[in-house]
């Protein structure tokens, strides 16, 4: 499954790739990415579709990007709707602004790439090894009502291990 995710991303972000290994480290899933990139993945505790991923690119292996998936019931037509759209959330406590990136079709409804935004990797260490444990609730906002597109507008997952993953993954990616 989360080889579908990657596909979905890279297809969107322009970049082709081909997993080339990977890596298990407390639960904390990294995969070396056609020589372009590295991804660490993290399994939600509380829907199977909503893994939150970090994609840290050759080009600078010191930020990386954010992003997650969420199921929605509407039918990807209606999703497409709000692709590109900047929604509300909060994000380990915080206020973020977050970016519908696009969404595909899925048994009764949809799965909508979420954008979370790009931070240096040491902040994001930081920030989850004050809190190994992280949710994401999304919110209406100005022209915005979540019900519309969304039926669920919550996530969590447990990040514990995250620094020693990212750890690894700088050094993958520095060695690409």
């Amino acid at each position: 499954m989360n080889k579908i995710y990657l596909f979905i991303f890279i297809v969107f972000s322009g970049i082709p790739t081909y997993v080339l290994g990977s890596y298990n480290i407390d639960s904390v899933q990294i995969k070396n990415s056609n020589l372009k990139s590295v991804l660490i993945s993290k399994k939600s505790e509380t829907s199977f579709y909503n893994d939150i991923s970090f994609r840290i690119f050759q080009n600078n292996c010191l930020i990386g990007n954010i992003y997650t998936t969420f199921p929605s019931k509407k039918s990807i037509n209606v999703i497409r709707k709000i692709q590109d759209k900047l929604i509300i959330a909060d994000f380990g406590g915080e206020t973020i602004i977050i970016k519908i990136k696009d969404g595909f079709s899925h048994f009764n409804g949809s799965i909508v790439l979420i954008d979370l935004g790009w931070q240096y990797i040491e902040d994001i260490k930081k920030n989850f090894e004050k809190s190994p444990h992280v949710s994401l609730v999304l919110k209406s906002g100005d022209g915005f009502k979540l019900e519309n597109y969304f039926n669920i507008n919550f996530n969590s997952w447990k990040l514990h291990g995250i620094r020693k993953a990212l750890d690894k993954a700088i050094k993958l990616c520095k060695n690409l």
